[in-house]
């Protein structure tokens, strides 16, 4: 008579996969949340890059339009926005008809723990507080401005800087300051 040899089972059981599994999930979550912590420049850089891409499609509408655009930064409520300084018709979009504002893109939040430390126009000294406005012509030609944003508990700092001439704007790590024209630049 033979007998038959039964081999041990092989795998693993359905509660040994469910334990792996929610051991992983836990440290993925814990990675997750934390990350803001160990890269704090993370957030602020793509809410730098956000303000920036907000700030060339001003740029681009003005052009586009041939209308000039007004960009608002709200320093104490850490918001912005772009509109028409006019009103427009509704039937083409284009003819002015009162005044007043037409809004393009209404009050964007910056993330809770970002905010406007302040915003330097040509060389003058930086902006901490209120409401300021910068322009866009139909050209692209624009108000010359940098916009520094910090996270809240950091040292952190970002620069959104729009070119006056051409009105194009580029993101800069650390707290940039306008540049002086010199007896050199003559």
């Amino acid at each position: 008579m033979t007998t038959i040899r039964r081999c041990p089972p092989r795998g693993f059981t359905l509660l040994e996969l469910v334990v792996v599994i929610g051991l992983l999930g836990l440290c993925f979550g814990l990675i997750f949340f934390k990350m803001d912590a160990f890269v704090p420049s993370s957030r602020i850089k793509s809410s730098s890059r956000e303000l920036a891409s907000r700030v060339e499609q001003a740029r681009n509408y003005a052009i586009v339009s041939g209308l000039t655009i007004h960009f608002q930064y709200d320093i104490e409520q850490g918001r912005y926005r772009y509109y028409v300084p006019f009103e427009l018709s509704e039937e083409d979009g284009k003819t002015i008809i009162g005044e007043g504002e037409t809004v393009v893109f209404d009050w964007e939040l910056l993330p809770d723990t970002i905010r406007i430390k302040d915003i330097i126009i040509g060389e003058s000294d930086p902006i901490d507080s209120g409401i300021v406005t910068m322009s866009f012509e139909p050209r692209g030609v624009a108000t010359g401005h940098i916009v520094h944003l910090t996270k809240e508990e950091s040292d952190v700092v970002y620069s959104v800087v729009t070119r006056s001439i051409l009105g194009l704007v580029d993101v800069v790590e650390g707290n940039l300051q306008p540049e002086v024209a010199g007896d050199n630049v003559f």
